[in-house]
């Protein structure tokens, strides 16, 4: 994934996006990775999904008759863009389950020190 800063796009961002859409590239605007904990997203622009495709990103500020080597068609975008959901919510349901377990095993833990906390202060 590579980034294309605001200040190097000539028109409007929404307007780029489009356009690399419509050539069959992948990308995303900053704003929708806002909430991600990665370094760098206070700065706007675009990101180019695949490393491939951005060279073509690039030609196409320029040029817009640009063609692009390795277009995606709208379906792939969208089973790539399935995929990578899918794997986030993988991972972050994975996460949680794992948080959970250790949270109650943590409260089953305290409530057996305190149960024998309370057994050898009233013997």
């Amino acid at each position: 994934m590579k980034f294309i800063a605001d200040t190097e796009i000539p028109i409007d961002p929404y307007d780029y996006l489009g356009l690399l859409r419509s050539q069959g590239i992948l990308a995303k605007r900053n704003s929708e990775f806002q909430k991600a904990p990665l370094a760098g997203l206070s700065r706007e622009g675009i990101w180019v999904i695949l490393n491939s495709q951005y060279t073509d990103a690039l030609a196409l500020i320029s040029d817009k008759s640009h063609i692009v080597a390795n277009p995606l068609t709208e379906g792939e975008m969208v089973e790539l863009e399935i995929e990578a959901k899918s794997m986030l919510l993988n991972a972050s349901g994975s996460f949680f389950s794992r948080l959970a377990k250790f949270v109650f095993y943590f409260s089953i833990l305290l409530f057996v020190v305190y149960a024998g906390y309370q057994i050898v202060k009233h013997t």
